[in-house]
């Protein structure tokens, strides 16, 4: 079946947006900052315009939830509204990537105003007439794991806080079922953020549209 390539789309959050919150505060008497969102409307607009499989649907909407998570933080931490990215790529070493019709997942991640973010999310799918088609039954499948989709891929953070500021860039290669997994796992060895993450995105039986939730810890340094 043909599939279709990388037509982003966009959305916002902010509180305009009924049924879709991301909040962030940090914690009274310990020094840890938190964030959680949750989305109803957002994930609808971002993918319904494609014809995505569910399972990219899926994780679309996971990595979506975690730009959004990491936006929140940057925000309350550093008092920044700066540009996100993260891509999900098949590896270059894996020498069956260029045959696989999943090629990447970008979602990018804006300041729109003092209190809204401006979202753009796309899934790139070779037709089947480009690509073997070895991973063509896990799109059909409704639970591939996200490294069912990207054997051997690599999951890239960059974060641009304008003007003056250096440009942060981080590079993991994916491990465990979801994204978040492989988010935490690079925060896990990096020295200077202590942040956890955890999201979920589910399918609505009544509409078909795709609703997320997602929350994120970050323990603050000492002194």
């Amino acid at each position: 079946m043909p599939y279709p390539t990388c037509n982003a789309s966009s959305g916002a959050i902010g509180p305009s947006n009924i049924g879709d919150t991301l909040t962030s505060f940090r914690m009274q008497d310990a020094p840890i900052c938190a964030a959680y969102v949750t989305t109803t409307q957002l994930m609808p607009a971002l993918i319904a315009p494609f014809s995505y499989p569910p399972v990219v649907q899926r994780h679309l909407s996971d990595l979506a939830t975690c730009g959004l998570l990491m936006a929140g933080m940057l925000q309350l931490r550093h008092k920044s509204q700066g540009t996100i990215s993260l891509q999900i790529k098949q590896g270059f070493e894996d020498r069956h990537a260029a045959l696989l019709p999943l090629r990447f997942m970008v979602v990018e991640i804006r300041p729109h105003g003092d209190t809204q973010w401006h979202i753009r999310a796309c899934a790139h799918l070779e037709s089947s007439r480009e690509s073997s088609g070895v991973n063509t039954p896990l799109l059909e499948a409704e639970h591939g794991s996200i490294t069912d989709l990207f054997p051997g891929g690599l999951a890239i953070m960059s974060i641009d806080q304008g003007p003056g500021t250096p440009l942060y860039q981080g590079i993991v290669e994916l491990n465990g079922d979801r994204l978040d997994v492989s988010f935490n796992h690079y925060f896990q060895q990096s020295a200077q953020t202590a942040l956890v993450l955890r999201t979920h995105s589910f399918q609505d039986p009544a509409t078909q549209g795709w609703h997320t939730q997602g929350a994120a810890l970050h323990l603050l340094p000492h002194g």
